[in-house]
């Protein structure tokens, strides 16, 4: 999910200062060698599998190693605490021969039983698909589980580099119950030290941590700032080390500050207006496909993201819910029309020759402009569009509920392109259980090389093109920066997934 920004520049210009401070202690690294990094929002939970917002994963990702990793420069799965894994013959069991030795933050030994016991929680949680086919977790031995699953799951290594993957320990579990997500203990890099809600959340080194001798940073200290101008400013002072840009007409100023490096790429990530598709009036395929056209995709992409970046193709229109060259993309699927005239007469030929009223959910403190476009947009075609801005958790339970007619959001490329799909439109998506889409997932979930799987999609990118589920608008530009007095910081293709353990100062 995308960036929720906006809110009281002055109030947070003025945390920051005190928080940061912009010094450094003589002959050493800057801020006593703790990276000081900007954070759009708190997370739902410091639980990898409780959370629903895509603020949690770049806290998580330092807290929390993975059973399996995923190379952001390769897209190729790599050992993690799990040192190999393998399917059995009829492919319902994947073993995972675990690394030796490893301990959790607080001392726990990282064994068989400690990773079933975290897989488990894990599975408790109805958040997230991922982990719905396993059915039982078993211990082969000390440093050997298993994970049994009740039909062919080609995507499950993958979706262990995610958060069914991060290994929680069993001993913090007991001891904090259902805080534990308050308190949480990984076996990451970086041991969790303090949250302050709306404020920051503060990490230490993690001495015991197998791959320690990477880690050079004494801590980090996320700052949660919700200005993008309080926050590029804190940026060009050095008060902040590491930050993003939400607001691209700021574009400029980041990229004449001359102690800024700029890291500015498309994502597998992208703006979308969620429908709910159980409820009136998007209940009806024909006033999804009214909403669809009655939208100018390129005046979206660049209001959003320039003329500058769009012209050079980046962060251009989106009709389909994964991006031009990612392997999932259906290159002769052709986009919606915008054409208001015919969505006018869809919406008539659905029952509504007078138009209909629905609410749009933003989410609070995002700026108006891209949701105004939109209901500027969609009146042509007789949509009147109640905007209503809310808390982005409260956006994201609607959403999931599927209480509220539309949401303004974006959504993150995860792990594996099964993964984004099912996560979307599965049957705990906002298009609910769907006999067509439901077999095409099982179909690529039972696929396990590349170009079964390519096919699998072109299908499932014509069926959701037809079904109209949702209204993506435009690709999220990823625009990472960093003090040049930093380096080793590991940035994704996913927004907000971004990896600090070998970062340091120069």
């Amino acid at each position: 999910m995308r960036g929720w920004r906006g809110a009281a520049l002055g109030i947070a210009a003025a945390l920051l200062i005190v928080a940061c401070g912009g010094g450094s202690s003589a002959g050493g690294p800057p801020h006593g060698n703790v990276l000081q990094v900007a954070a759009p929002g708190d997370p739902d939970s410091l639980d990898p599998m409780a959370g629903i917002s895509g603020f949690d994963v770049t806290y998580l990702y330092q807290i929390y190693d993975t059973l399996i990793h995923l190379d952001p420069r390769t897209d190729q799965l790599e050992p993690g605490l799990a040192t190999s894994w393998s399917w059995s013959p009829d492919k319902r069991t994947l073993q995972l021969k675990l690394r030796h030795g490893v301990k959790f933050q607080d001392g726990t030994s990282l064994d068989a039983e400690a990773v079933k016991e975290s897989l488990d929680h894990a599975r408790s949680f109805q958040n997230w698909p991922d982990l719905q086919p396993v059915t039982s977790v078993t211990v082969v031995d000390a440093d050997t589980v298993a994970l049994h699953v009740d039909r062919p799951y080609a995507p499950l290594p993958a979706l262990l580099t995610w958060r069914g993957g991060m290994v929680v320990s069993p001993t913090a579990l007991k001891k904090y119950g259902k805080d534990f997500g308050k308190h949480p203990v990984g076996a990451g890099p970086f041991s969790f030290q303090s949250w302050a809600p709306g404020d920051s959340i503060k990490l230490t080194r993690f001495a015991g941590f197998w791959q320690a001798d990477q880690t050079r940073l004494k801590g980090i200290d996320f700052h949660i700032i919700t200005s993008p101008i309080a926050e590029l400013s804190a940026l060009r002072a050095g008060q902040l080390d590491v930050g993003g840009l939400a607001d691209l007409s700021n574009l400029a100023s980041a990229q004449n500050a001359p102690n800024l490096n700029l890291s500015i790429r498309n994502s597998t990530a992208l703006s979308i207006v969620t429908l709910n598709n159980k409820g009136a009036p998007f209940n009806n395929p024909l006033v999804r496909r009214a909403a669809n056209m009655s939208i100018d995709r390129h005046q979206l992409a660049v209001a959003a993201n320039t003329k500058q970046l769009v012209d050079k193709g980046i962060g251009g229109p989106a009709w389909q819910y994964v991006p031009p060259g990612y392997w999932p993309y259906s290159k002769d699927l052709k986009d919606y029309p915008y054409d208001p005239a015919q969505a006018r007469r869809l919406l008539a030929e659905a029952g509504y020759p007078n138009g209909v009223t629905v609410q749009l959910c933003n989410i609070a403190g995002n700026p108006h402009t891209i949701p105004e476009i939109e209901q500027q947009e969609m009146a042509k075609a007789g949509f009147n569009v109640v905007i209503q801005d809310e808390p982005v958790n409260s956006c994201v339970s609607k959403m999931q509920q599927g209480t509220i007619p539309m949401v303004q959001i974006g959504w993150a490329g995860l792990a594996d392109p099964y993964q984004t799909y099912a996560t979307m439109f599965g049957p705990l998506g906002n298009l609910g259980p769907n006999p067509q889409v439901d077999a095409l997932l099982d179909k690529a979930a039972a696929s396990y090389t590349r170009a079964e799987q390519k096919a699998v999609y072109d299908q499932l990118n014509k069926v959701l093109f037809d079904l109209a589920p949702s209204m993506p608008l435009y690709y999220n530009v990823v625009v990472g920066i960093t003090s040049k007095r930093v380096t080793g910081v590991v940035a994704t293709d996913i927004v907000f997934v971004t990896y600090f353990k070998t970062a340091h100062f120069v």
